[in-house]
């Protein structure tokens, strides 16, 4: 460091130049940090700032901030301006001590000026070359405004998987931690989706996703329609599945609806968002055919398995205490074949689950080679 000093003993003026090299910083590391540094009582700034990173990324940066008496407080006027390019998520999340399911390559444009307890600025954010949650991601943008006239924060997103496009518009304010939001994804192609290619679950079809919410953090408010208007699963053909949610007073409805071989999969409930997630919800299925099911689980060992089965779900009380949840099991139907050997129920088929244990009603099965 390079640094005079001028002034008063009471009010002396600091003016120099920062230069660090080898850097580390909470497990990253950064080939050079330098900046000019201006210092008095009364204010403190960094310009001319660079920060680079070991590998490849740098920082640009303008730091002003009001002082009094050498101290620095949430309300104390503020200036920055900061740019970045060529950025390793993995490095900044070091550098934050954060732990995020996100890689890839971060590039920034930020301006704030106003106060810490009142910023007021815009900023652009992108990230390339990522993978998020495990799902490629060719290009995720953020665009950040807070106006002075405003509490709240826009923040405008999206996002170019190789499945298909996202957007996101949404309005948050800090203080009241209030939001408000939209999303919309429409023509996600399932068969590029990275979890359905690591299973091999052989199956194409499109999903589109809407929804919109506001409310506050404390209480949330939410309306989401899930829409697959076909959905081929091997060789079975799934039509209309739309699973619709909304999310008042802190509780969830859900329904679903879909078609299998004009055979229709029903379902409907309501789940508490909060401990201890109190639940009541049924499932009704007409005759599903099991090849498709198995194909998600064993694609090698769907083409050997055909049958098909009806099913009727019960299940009541509270998920975060399993002993007392109480479900019910009703199999009216369940014929299944594995290469020669044929099963099949002589009659409905039943289960009780309370107080942690599952009861299975006396019933039978018959099938090749039994009496």
């Amino acid at each position: 460091m390079d640094a005079s000093v001028s002034g008063s003993m009471t009010r002396p003026q600091i003016k120099g130049r920062l230069e660090a090299s080898n850097l580390r910083i909470k497990g990253s590391s950064w080939k050079l940090l330098r900046t000019d540094i201006s210092a008095n009582p009364s204010s403190m700034s960094l310009q001319n700032g660079e920060l680079l990173a070991a590998t490849h990324g740098r920082f640009n940066f303008n730091i002003q901030a009001g002082l009094t008496q050498w101290a620095y407080t949430p309300s104390s006027p503020l200036n920055v301006s900061l740019s970045g390019s060529q950025l390793s998520v993995a490095d900044l999340e070091k550098l934050t001590g954060s732990n995020y399911p996100v890689s890839g390559t971060l590039a920034m444009n930020i301006a704030v000026h106003g106060s810490q307890l009142n910023p007021v600025g815009q900023g652009n954010i992108n990230l390339v070359n990522a993978v998020v949650a495990n799902e490629p991601v060719q290009n995720m943008s953020f665009y950040l405004q807070r106006q002075q006239e405003c509490s709240s924060v826009n923040v405008n997103l999206i996002a170019h998987l190789v499945a298909g496009v996202a957007q996101a518009n949404a309005t948050v304010d800090p203080k009241t931690r209030a939001y408000q939001f939209q999303l919309h994804a429409n023509n996600i192609r399932l068969e590029q989706l990275q979890a359905v290619k690591a299973r091999n679950m052989q199956v194409a079809g499109e999903l589109n996703l809407d929804a919109s919410g506001r409310g506050t953090m404390d209480s949330p408010e939410l309306e989401a329609t899930l829409a697959v208007p076909q959905f081929q699963m091997q060789r079975q053909t799934i039509r209309g599945i739309v699973l619709h949610t909304t999310i008042r007073n802190h509780v969830a409805n859900i329904s679903m609806d879909s078609e299998v071989a004009q055979t229709s999969i029903k379902a409907q409930g309501i789940i508490g968002i909060q401990a201890p997630y109190s639940a009541d919800v049924h499932l009704d299925t007409g005759r599903v055919a099991i090849q498709p099911l198995v194909a998600l689980y064993s694609p090698a060992q769907a083409a050997n398995i055909s049958g098909q089965m009806e099913l009727h779900v019960t299940l009541r009380g509270p998920l975060e205490d399993t002993a007392r949840v109480e479900a019910h099991l009703e199999i009216p139907v369940l014929t299944a074949a594995y290469k020669q050997l044929q099963i099949g129920s002589a009659r409905p088929i039943r289960a009780d689950y309370r107080n942690g244990a599952v009861v299975l009603q006396p019933t039978t099965i018959t099938g090749t080679g039994t009496i």
